[in-house]
């Protein structure tokens, strides 16, 4: 942009020049010089204006820029945070009893699971963590905080997974539960 501002100061300096000669050619032949005066203080004013709308062009395009490599570093930010966020020791003994119902889960049916989760709190309090964090990463996605080729390539199918094993309870905790559990499933699928 710089070669471009400088461009344009040559033209313009050029240009005045040329209408000043020109001006003065005239004010040799009767007229006035303090018409070829004015006109070059015009132009000069003209230059003032027009150099400043091509140097605030450049600091908003700089600026534009900026702004652009600082979302795609935020972004890669928050994909690595959610991904670390995945193996946080509250999160990790959450998962660690979520992995209990998956031994189990082909064996028992959808009310005895949701029996089972709503009789021990421990577990209960387990899956909604689970779910909460899976919220965490719908929001992100839809949003678009996070990379989500990378967190698909990461955590897609084992997200998936859970969420199918336990649809049942999903949709014991409300509507709305059920229907972001599902968003999220589409967004990683």
């Amino acid at each position: 942009m710089t070669k471009v501002k400088w461009g344009i100061s040559a033209l313009w300096v050029i240009l005045t020049i040329v209408i000043c000669i020109n001006t003065y050619g005239a004010a040799l032949e009767g007229k006035n010089i303090s018409d070829t005066i004015n006109i070059f203080l015009l132009m000069l004013g003209g230059f003032g204006v027009v150099f400043s709308i091509i140097h605030n062009t450049e600091s908003i395009i700089e600026n534009n820029i900026q702004i652009k490599e600082k979302i795609k570093i935020d972004t890669i930010e928050n994909t690595f945070q959610l991904l670390k966020d995945w193996d946080d020791k509250h999160l990790f003994k959450a998962r660690k009893l979520t992995r209990e119902i998956k031994d189990m889960r082909d064996t028992i049916s959808n009310e005895d699971l949701i029996t089972k989760i709503n009789a021990d709190p421990e577990l209960r309090q387990s899956v909604i963590l689970v779910f909460n964090y899976f919220e965490h990463v719908r929001f992100s996605i839809k949003h678009e905080r996070i990379n989500t080729d990378t967190f698909k390539d990461s955590l897609s199918a084992t997200i998936i997974d859970i969420i199918k094993r336990f649809e049942p309870y999903s949709k014991e905790l409300s509507e709305q539960n059920y229907k972001d559990m599902e968003e999220c499933k589409q967004l990683l699928s």
